[in-house]
């Protein structure tokens, strides 16, 4: 195999794993993907790379598939970067041509020595938004409610409110790793790991599997407990402290049973695996001259996969760059919500952001704002602008409530909609939708400007059907990068006829209008 592809096969991995590891670092149930693709390397050490009969024809038409699936991979990274599909179908690319790679070396056993190992990295890829919130909803509500109903039982008095749990010294909060997910995902990654390391059999890989899905929501539940019980014995400051100490005991103590759980599967250390089949070659052994000639037919066209594979980030660059809007975006914001011009008889105080949240939207600057109004009615304002150069792509089908509301327990109640409110005399499109919460309703508006306009919502990002399209506008310009965004989060307006009047009421008075 030549250098060319070799090289390709290499940039394709980095620039996959790049691309991942924003989620790897701000989203925590994935810390543990960091070592995933190290591991999967080193798997490849155990065994010799096996020689069958060479499959050049096959290996050029799996390379051309892998190097376009890894170009609609970087044009959807420009157009909506953090929708997971972006990160898999760059990952897909680059473990097909590496699959492609094999074929062309030493046939279906070259593939099929190194199968497990791109199997198994591809436990580094996040799930699916649906599949992930179903999964963490579902396990948040059995954790919290488990938690409360061990604490009460231990004389401690706690109460559960949503995904929130309620004792004497503070209220303990279960986000999305602690509601088991993480010790889940991280667990079938070990498993995976220690099955192939201890060369266990099929059946006793499953069985660890499964042992390794039970052990992490057991060990997980056992440290919302203890946050819990600590929360209630110290306070909110105590548990904050130790929380990270905990989840790192308990990730660990995970690892540890499953190691143990996999030696006694396999009972007594087995040999180190070894090939019998007669059709292996060794890597030294010379292929014959008809397999030699038929690989140089297509080892131009290779080379050229290889070649785009290497290009694509430069040309889709040049692609974004010359099409792109000629509007310069505006050097400051438009919209400037603060708590000295709060209209009077309004009240108003800051939050602060996340970490998860500044990482992951990189803004240049964001206002949070909580209000309540003359009558008490509360509401919370967003506010994030990004610098010219620092501009978001996409977040109408990326950073919306629509799909952010609902990892913190929100429901949605129906498909958002385009609205239009009127504040001071001007127009503001914006796209509304509704939320509840154990019988709390909660009405999120998302209102977006591109170059210095405000864009009118065409679409529900939260539905499937807006996602598709959007992939018949990758090879279409201008690319529409937003640079401001307002979130307002407050009740249901009790008028039917006037449902976003206190909406209006709420920006007018956070931008002094």
């Amino acid at each position: 195999m030549s250098a060319l592809c070799r090289i390709a096969a290499a940039f394709a991995w980095l620039w996959a794993a790049r691309h991942l590891s924003t989620e790897w670092r701000v989203n925590e149930q994935y810390h543990y993907a960091w070592g995933v693709l190290p591991l999967a390397l080193w798997m490849c050490s155990w065994r010799p790379l096996a020689y069958g009969e060479k499959r050049p024809r096959l290996a050029h038409g799996i390379a051309t598939l892998a190097a376009f699936t890894f170009l609609l991979g970087e044009l959807l990274r420009w157009h909506d970067p953090l929708w997971r599909l972006t990160g898999g179908l760059l990952f897909g690319g680059a473990a097909a041509f590496t699959a492609a790679m094999l074929l062309a070396r030493g046939g279906w056993l070259a593939l099929r020595s190194r199968l497990f190992p791109l199997a198994f990295a591809a436990t580094a890829l996040p799930w699916p938004v649906p599949l992930e919130l179903a999964v963490t909803q579902r396990l948040l509500h059995l954790v919290s409610t488990g938690a409360t109903t061990c604490a009460n039982l231990l004389g401690t008095a706690a109460t559960q409110r949503g995904n929130i749990i309620e004792v004497r010294g503070g209220l303990v909060g279960i986000e999305a790793a602690c509601s088991g997910v993480q010790s889940l995902q991280a667990s079938l990654m070990a498993a995976l790991f220690f099955g192939e390391f201890l060369a266990l059999p099929t059946a006793r890989r499953l069985a660890l599997l499964a042992l390794g899905a039970a052990c992490a929501l057991a060990i997980n539940f056992a440290r919302v407990l203890a946050l819990t019980l600590l929360t209630a014995a110290h306070g909110e400051a105590a548990a904050l402290a130790h929380h990270d100490t905990i989840g790192l005991a308990a990730t660990l103590a995970t690892f540890l049973l499953l190691y143990v759980a996999g030696r006694v599967l396999a009972r007594v250390q087995n040999a180190p695996l070894q090939t019998s089949n007669s059709e292996l070659r060794t890597p030294n052994s010379e292929p014959s001259p008809v397999q030699s000639s038929e690989f140089e037919v297509q080892s131009s066209e290779f080379k050229t996969a290889s070649l785009a594979i290497v290009l694509t980030p430069l040309l889709v660059w040049l692609w974004f760059t010359a099409s792109a809007e000629k509007s310069p975006p505006p050097s400051t914001p438009r919209w400037q919500p603060a708590i000295t011009q709060i209209s009077p008889g309004w009240q108003a105080i800051t939050f602060p952001p996340g970490p998860r949240e500044a990482a992951l939207l990189r803004y240049t600057r964001r206002e949070g704002l909580r209000l309540l109004s003359p009558s008490g009615q509360p509401a919370w304002l967003v506010h994030f602008w990004w610098e010219p150069e620092n501009s978001l792509p996409g977040p109408a089908f990326t950073h919306t409530p629509a799909l952010c509301l609902p990892w913190a327990g929100w429901a949605p109640r129906g498909p958002a909609e385009p609205i239009t409110l009127h504040i001071a005399g001007s127009d503001f499109p914006a796209l509304a939708a509704r939320f509840e919460q154990e019988g709390v309703a909660l009405c999120a508006i998302q209102i977006l400007s591109a170059a210095g306009q405000i864009q009118t919502p065409e679409t529900d990002p939260a539905r499937l059907g807006a996602r598709l399209p959007r992939l018949t506008q990758l090879w279409r310009a201008p690319r529409h990068q937003v640079d401001e965004e307002l979130l307002l989060y407050l009740p249901p307006g009790p008028d039917p006829a006037h449902p976003y009047a206190e909406a209006e009421a709420a920006l007018a008075a956070a931008l002094g209008k």
